[in-house]
């Protein structure tokens, strides 16, 4: 079977290679963490429950603001779960100028920005800003309620990448589910990733590079 969307590819991991390591992720100070294809699954499904419980629906925008590590993965195929539309931006500097994120988020109108336990304080950084300030912020957790199935069409969207705003106001690039999984193949076959290979990648998860070849390439050779 071939997949169209990138939840489909993580979904049929998750049935076939349940036990085997999706990601490891390697702090300086905890050592190495991993999670396994049915453990993403699981928690994907189970993030993507509390999000219709937030309100959140298919098409919708959610910013994910995150350290580095499992909870942005999760939070990316929570969204991917419901059709909603995962936005990746980088952490705003503690008393930095936010107006980058507020010209995102006016733009996108986003439902929910969704955050981790580290950032939990984002809160309080975007309290000085009448925009950032009024949208829902979550941290997903998790629950043992089931998931109604949603399906997602290959033309719809799979994310929103917006540009970094150096030279000029973000804008924002939609990428499509289809537009996804080609790149990923052309990527697979052009570097010769197979089953044996393994990916390691220090480069940020909201950056381009960093999510589609840092994390989803390494799970289309899986």
């Amino acid at each position: 079977m071939v997949e169209n969307t990138i939840k489909e590819v993580l979904a049929r991991h998750s049935r076939e290679i349940t036990d085997k390591v999706a990601f490891h992720f390697v702090l300086p100070t905890e050592g190495k963490k991993s999670i396994t294809f049915g453990d993403l699954q699981r928690k994907s499904e189970s993030g993507a429950v509390q999000l219709i419980e937030l309100g959140v629906k298919k098409g919708d925008k959610c910013l994910l603001i995150f350290n580095q590590g499992f909870e942005f993965i999760i939070a990316f195929f929570a969204c991917q779960q419901i059709g909603a539309i995962p936005v990746p931006l980088n952490i705003p500097g503690r008393n930095k100028p936010l107006e980058k994120w507020e010209k995102i988020a006016s733009d996108c109108k986003p439902t929910i920005i969704l955050t981790g336990e580290a950032t939990e304080k984002l809160g309080d950084t975007f309290k000085s800003s009448g925009i950032l300030n009024n949208i829902k912020l979550a941290i997903l957790s998790e629950t043992e309620r089931a998931l109604p199935k949603e399906s997602i069409a290959a033309h719809e969207l799979a994310l929103l990448q917006y540009t970094s705003g150096s030279t000029g106001n973000p804008k924002g690039v939609m990428v499509t589910q289809n537009s996804l999984m080609a790149n990923l193949d052309a990527l697979r076959i052009q570097l010769r990733f197979d089953t044996k290979s393994v990916m390691v990648s220090w480069l940020p998860f909201y950056h381009d590079m960093g999510l589609v070849l840092g994390i989803l390439e390494s799970m289309s050779f899986s």
